[in-house]
């Protein structure tokens, strides 16, 4: 999913003969295609090196073991060598070079422990600006070393290059002044809107990993589609309407977000998302493989040309519960039916539950109604319910006067509010006559703002309450409130409240 253009790599993946996947986190988007699936150790359970960016390499020792199944890299690698070759000598595939290809294979791939591997790599880099030939196992006991550390150094070197001589046959550096280049795909008439892609500030990559954590959608509950004020007027658009986006490889369906982060003429569309937590979201639907950059091959993936329009869904839905065995499971098994759909872990207490928002062009059939509510197990307490003419059903559940799920499908006016009650664990006693009623009673409390800061869980409301008792800074607003004080990532936002930029490091 994080391939452009993701209909050619789906295709591919279908038209293979055999998909092995290597997995630490399950599932994902790549573990659908698997006809083998074999798990992998992540970075605290197994040993090895690893090397920063200051070139500085150092020893990881393995802190806990691996669960179930579970191995090294090195050893699925070494493993599956031998397999294939197996397997290769079993069909009768030409050897190689008059050598069985198993034996040829246990030559190449006999690796006995991870400082092995470790070896055969440190060989390849004889001679080279990065050589490490004189780097044991010792010296990384000791404290990390940067490269280049070539035989009998007795340290690495903490600058390259103040010799003036750099790693090319004259010795001399080769600087390339790149023109400058137009975009592959320009916008318009069709495609009016520049899109790009990118990553949000509590999600990473695919979220195999961040996608676990509730508190991470807090932030950012689904793939929202950033648009400028004024596009979004120009388009008869308002802030949290849904919107198909659409380029010449595909379409996606997405919930809009006004603001002016974006420049006028510019959409943004976050990367994460995949079919995992989006039944229509993932960006790289429209995003180009063709064009490549001439040197690095790199595709031109940040960038596509794109037309924005209100999608019409009259029928909208959403089931917020609280997590219990097999419901996650049987959320996402509904994603690849619904028209749009975002899927997203929040934190209820000491607790999680899955918030699962969806719409319709019009009202689904009696029985996928019905298996909507089977299906996230509204039963073993109170169950209140509400079913009109119209089709609009609604059903709540409640244990110890604390609400415990909802379904609601043909009207979400108070999927908000009821949202709230059931994430802050409220007594919802004295709202039992309302729950399912079509709007929010006059003297609710309405439901909470945007998290800005997920350190330390401070809501926009908090930070302008904040800017209002007098904090006129980011400094300010960390010692008011305590937002921003922890991880970093929030001050630019505070900053945007305060209306200004935030100061300039030292």
């Amino acid at each position: 999913m994080s391939l452009p253009e993701t209909r050619l790599v789906d295709a591919a993946l279908r038209a293979a003969d055999y998909v092995v996947v290597q997995e630490a986190y399950y599932p994902t988007e790549t573990t659908a295609y698997a006809d083998l699936l074999l798990p992998a150790a992540s970075f605290a359970e197994r040993a090895g090196v690893v090397t920063n960016s200051e070139r500085r390499i150092s020893l990881m020792g393995k802190a806990v073991h691996p669960p179930g199944e579970a191995r090294p890299d090195w050893e699925i690698f070494r493993d599956f060598a031998h397999t294939l070759g197996v397997a290769l000598d079993a069909t009768r595939v030409p050897r190689v070079a008059g050598e069985a290809h198993a034996l040829h294979a246990r030559r190449l791939f006999a690796f006995a422990t991870h400082s092995a591997v470790f070896d055969e790599y440190k060989a390849c880099t004889e001679g080279r600006d990065l050589d490490i030939t004189g780097l044991g196992w010792t010296q990384l006991e000791t404290a990390p070393r940067q490269w280049p550390y070539p035989r009998g150094a007795t340290e690495g070197r903490a600058r390259l290059y103040t010799d003036h001589v750099f790693a090319t046959p004259s010795g001399r550096a080769r600087l390339s002044a790149a023109p400058y280049q137009a975009v592959a795909e320009p916008v318009s008439p069709t495609y009016p809107l520049h899109l790009t892609t990118g990553r949000l500030r509590d999600q990473w990559h695919t979220m195999s990993r961040t996608g676990l954590s509730a508190g991470l959608f807090a932030h950012d509950p689904e793939a929202l589609l950033s648009i400028h004020p004024v596009d979004a007027v120009g388009l008869g658009l308002q802030d949290g309407d849904l919107v198909t986006v659409e380029s010449r490889r595909g379409a996606v369906t997405v919930r809009a977000r006004a603001h002016e982060e974006v420049a006028p003429g510019t959409v943004f569309l976050p990367m994460h998302f995949g079919a995992r937590f989006s039944a229509r979201g993932a960006v790289n639907v429209l995003t180009e493989a063709a064009a490549r950059d001439p040197v690095s091959n790199q595709p031109e993936l940040k960038h596509a040309a794109v037309a924005v329009r209100k999608a019409t869904f009259a029928w909208a839905g959403r089931v917020v519960r609280r997590l219990e065995l097999g419901l996650w499971e049987a959320a996402r098994a509904l994603l690849p039916e619904l028209p749009y759909g975002a899927l997203a872990r929040h934190a209820c207490g000491s607790a999680e539950a899955l918030v699962l928002r969806f719409a319709f062009p019009e009202p689904p059939d009696e029985a996928w109604a019905g298996r909507l509510a089977a299906s996230f197990a509204l039963r073993d307490g109170v169950l209140v319910g509400y079913q009109d003419s119209r089709g609009v059903r609604k059903h709540v559940l409640l244990r110890d006067e604390r609400l415990w799920g909802f379904c609601l499908l043909g009207d979400d006016a108070t999927g908000a509010w009821l949202q709230d009650l059931l994430l802050t664990e409220a007594d919802v006693g004295a709202w039992r006559h309302a729950l399912v009623a079509p709007t929010i009673p006059a003297d609710a409390v309405s439901a909470p703002s945007r998290l800005v800061c997920q350190c330390r869980g401070v809501a926009e409301a908090v930070i302008r309450q904040s800017i209002e008792d007098g904090a006129r800074t980011v400094a300010a607003v960390k010692a008011h409130c305590g937002a921003g004080a922890d991880c970093g990532s929030c001050p630019p936002e505070i900053a945007a409240l305060l209306g200004a930029q935030p100061p300039l490091p030292p």
